[in-house]
């Protein structure tokens, strides 16, 4: 606590805002990202079927193999804005007043993160974003030759001038 807060607070996309003022909390979404990487549809009875759109049919295979459809493995900051707002909208509107989504999009997936704090004025949901990478697969090349030193510099700057030197500040790391 910072000296004159009486309340603790969390930071999100748009502010900091106080922890009692948040609803329900979805924990681990993904707004914008490219894991395309990861595509393997090569479980699928027919593979050609992980290159056709993504249809509500693919949702149960998805669900266990996520990496089945490319689809399901790429939301497009541009293509993807508009239902991506309509989905989140539907979440605010069911949730209530304070309803919150993190965002554990990290570097590594290809961030969007000034369409994130888009997306939060948009619908008026309070947004946590984490900062840090994922996995081995999907490290930028820099990080695999990096140093605990120089990881931690890198982390310590996206916490205090934003990710990606946007300004927005993350909620959580990774």
């Amino acid at each position: 606590e910072r000296e004159g807060d009486d309340m603790a607070h969390v930071v999100t996309v748009t502010g900091e805002v106080a922890a009692e003022s948040l609803g329900p909390v979805m924990a681990h979404e993904h707004f914008f990202l490219d894991a395309s990487r990861f595509y393997d549809p090569t479980n699928l009875h027919d593979p050609a079927l992980g290159d056709l759109p993504f249809e509500a049919r693919f949702a149960g295979l998805a669900r266990w193999e996520g990496h089945l459809f490319r689809d399901n493995l790429l939301f497009h900051p541009d293509r993807d804005f508009e239902l991506m707002r309509e989905e989140v909208a539907d979440y605010v509107a069911a949730a209530g007043p304070g309803a919150c989504l993190v965002d554990l999009t990290t570097v590594g997936l290809d961030p969007a993160y000034e369409r994130v704090v888009e997306l939060a004025r948009a619908t008026g949901a309070h947004v946590v974003a984490g900062a840090g990478v994922y996995v081995h697969a999907m490290h930028p090349a820099w990080v695999c030759g990096a140093d605990v030193d120089e990881l931690t510099t890198w982390l310590t700057a996206e916490v205090t001038e934003g990710m990606g030197g946007t300004g927005v500040r993350p909620g959580i790391l990774g």
